[in-house]
């Protein structure tokens, strides 16, 4: 612990906020999940959603680029609107919780171009500061 140095990288604005939404909706979908019964593959359908959010969300705020990152957002909202449509068509899930989870990957599909551009400005600054 002599040499213990933190790790804490600047990400933009934007990031942190996205990262901040990211963990209010997986507390969210984590107190959904406890008072809810949920059938086997329910349950492990949205550990899993759970998961990619949370390791999506630490690969954004450790400054990673954001064209590597994008296309595993859109994997995970891709699997999230899967699932989506699965329980709407097979009727498993309450019209006000389908409703919430469609609002929340529209959120989602938002950030995403902003995070982006965020990030892209973001680069572009730190080269042309290392240049001077």
């Amino acid at each position: 612990m002599s040499h213990f140095e933190r790790y804490d990288p600047e990400v933009p604005w934007l990031v942190s906020v996205y990262g901040f939404y990211q963990l209010v909706a997986v507390v969210l979908l984590l107190n959904f999940m406890q008072g809810t019964e949920l059938s086997y593959w329910g349950g492990f359908a949205m550990w899993a959603m759970m998961l990619g959010t949370t390791v999506t969300t630490a690969l954004w705020l450790e400054g990673r680029a954001a064209s590597g990152l994008i296309k595993w957002e859109l994997l995970r909202l891709g699997a999230f609107g899967l699932l989506l449509a699965t329980a709407w068509l097979g009727g498993s899930g309450n019209s006000a919780s389908l409703a919430a989870a469609a609002i929340y990957s529209l959120l989602n599909l938002s950030f995403l171009p902003l995070l982006l551009r965020s990030s892209t400005a973001n680069a572009a600054t730190e080269c042309h500061t290392q240049a001077v």
